[in-house]
């Protein structure tokens, strides 16, 4: 009987040791994040905010001779005095020219090319896909989107005066959508005009705009 008693002590201590065991384990989640995953997380939902409250907040539409109140023919001086001005010379066939480029919180917003008298607005070339068309495009649009935009009435070419490949819709000629020459596919181009017409199959598919320009 003795033996017994000791027997059915040793039989329930174990059982509860194990019970005990059991009860802990399951207690832990391996699906449950770690802190690495969480701070990811953040991080996604901190970039979707980004993005949504930039396009919340637009600069400015682009028309064939405006973006927002920045006009060509205006002066110099009519861009607004809270964006930063920085002055560069550039070379183009030979010559020498003065451009302006624009620059908010540190990021370029767009440049401006003077007229021959260098106190007039002559051509605006646009950067920050804050600024917009009517049909929405920018400069985070693709070649795809503007064609699409454009209703197939576009004109494509390659031209060497800026060695720039150039979609414009047949509506709107004065806005001027600049490709990523690395999105080019095609064999090189020897020009034989300043204009070389081009079609779409000669760049990738998802192939970006990467400045637009009004003049």
């Amino acid at each position: 009987m003795k033996y017994f008693v000791i027997f059915l002590s040793l039989f329930f201590g174990f059982s509860a040791c194990t019970i005990s065991k059991t009860t802990v384990d399951s207690t832990t989640d391996p699906k449950l994040p770690d802190a690495d995953s969480k701070s990811d997380s953040k991080e996604q939902k901190t970039k979707s905010s980004l993005k949504v409250s930039e396009k919340a907040k637009p600069l400015g539409t682009i028309t064939g001779e405006s973006i927002g109140i920045v006009k060509i023919g205006d002066p110099l001086d009519k861009v607004p005095g809270s964006i930063q001005r920085k002055e560069k010379v550039y070379q183009a066939e030979g010559d020498k020219y003065k451009k302006y480029l624009y620059y908010q919180d540190s990021k370029l917003l767009f440049e401006v090319i003077p007229r021959t008298d260098n106190n007039t607005i002559g051509e605006i070339r646009i950067h920050s896909s804050r600024f917009q068309t009517k049909q929405g495009l920018s400069t985070a649009s693709t070649l795809q989107q503007v064609i699409a935009s454009c209703e197939n009435k576009y004109t494509l070419f390659y031209t060497y005066v800026s060695q720039s490949y150039i979609i414009s819709c047949k509506q709107t000629p004065k806005i001027q959508f600049l490709i990523n020459p690395a999105h080019f596919i095609g064999e090189k181009i020897s020009p034989k005009s300043d204009q070389e017409f081009l079609k779409p199959s000669l760049f990738q598919k998802d192939a970006e705009i990467i400045k637009i320009r009004i003049y």
